[in-house]
């Protein structure tokens, strides 16, 4: 199957999906925001990066598409763009994933770290891409 960022590359409209069955999980790091006034730019870019990477590494092992990281923020779904019958089951396995991640990170770096994860599955949902302003992807679920 051909990803939606692929899909846009090679066409210059919206590209609007839909997937019936699908899992959402928003997180966010508690805190970051505070302590990230406590350290340089570079020491805050650094930790936001090695979490996220941290992060990524479940998401890609189970398979799941990473639809967005703003900020200290980080989404994920589950059942688009492949359907799978577990999406629900198998993002809270993630969710236990991250929360491992977080602490092994809090507990190498020093920082204190935590994060705060919902997990949304309210049945029949849309899935747009479209191009912003700036040319980035932007992903709605």
């Amino acid at each position: 199957m051909i990803s939606a960022t692929q899909r846009l590359e090679r066409s210059a409209g919206i590209i609007a999906d839909s997937f019936p069955n699908v899992t959402v999980l928003p997180a966010d790091l508690v805190g970051f925001t505070k302590r990230s006034l406590q350290v340089s730019p570079r020491a805050m870019v650094e930790m936001l990066n090695r979490t996220c990477s941290d992060f990524d590494q479940p998401v890609e092992r189970h398979g799941f598409e990473k639809i967005k990281t703003t900020g200290d923020g980080y989404e994920v779904a589950a059942g688009a763009p492949i359907a799978r019958p577990d999406h629900a089951a198998a993002l809270s396995e993630l969710a236990l994933d991250m929360q491992s991640a977080i602490r092994a990170l809090s507990q190498e770096s020093g920082w204190p770290l935590d994060v705060c994860i919902g997990i949304d599955s309210r049945g029949p949902r849309g899935g747009r891409r479209h191009r912003g302003e700036e040319g980035r992807l932007r992903g709605v679920g």
